[in-house]
């Protein structure tokens, strides 16, 4: 008898709301449960590490005439994944890039065309879990045919060593290649 009762009301509402209210009503009560608890979640106070910060500068420093540094980016902004033989969206290959990063990403200013993606590797890079990924990411951009720089974290860097290593990758994004 309950039942039927609330399937009363239930259809009453229907007809004196109309649909287009009941779905605003029964969306409004999903986000409720959806939406993340207020503490859960704090706001970073810094951007970089202090180690990140130094190296963005030196490198921004060295670079900064004819290209832009992007820091942070998703290796799934850098790289696609092919389709598979059934002309599918491979998406376990997509799910081992779609939450990685690189630390840095550089770009010709002029066309913001791809030239680099360096990682600036601590001493977390020495843990296992980390060599693999470290592994996984160099053959990934290998494949990929863009360059993925490392350099080692340090308590400072030149200008001469880091345009060093990056010159051969600078020089060819003059050429077009």
């Amino acid at each position: 008898m309950e039942i039927l009762f609330l399937l009363l009301i239930f259809f009453l509402l229907l007809i004196k709301l109309g649909m287009p209210a009941l779905e605003e009503l029964s969306l409004n009560l999903l986000n409720k449960k959806k939406s993340p608890p207020k503490d859960k979640y704090l706001k970073n106070s810094n951007f970089f590490s202090i180690a990140e910060k130094k190296f963005f500068d030196i490198l921004n420093e060295t670079i900064k005439d004819k290209f832009l540094i992007f820091p942070k980016v998703r290796v799934a902004d850098l790289l696609f994944v092919k389709k598979d033989l059934n002309g599918e969206k491979n998406f376990g290959s997509f799910n081992k890039i779609k939450a990685k990063h690189v630390d840095y990403v550089v770009v010709r200013k002029e066309d913001c065309r791809i030239i680099c993606a360096i990682e600036l590797d601590d001493k977390s890079h020495n843990r296992s879990d980390r060599i693999k990924r470290d592994q996984f990411l160099d053959k990934a951009f290998e494949t990929a045919n863009l360059p993925l720089l490392r350099f080692k974290c340090k308590q400072s860097y030149s200008i001469k060593e880091i345009y060093r290593q990056l010159m051969p990758y600078l020089n060819e994004s003059k050429t077009g290649k």
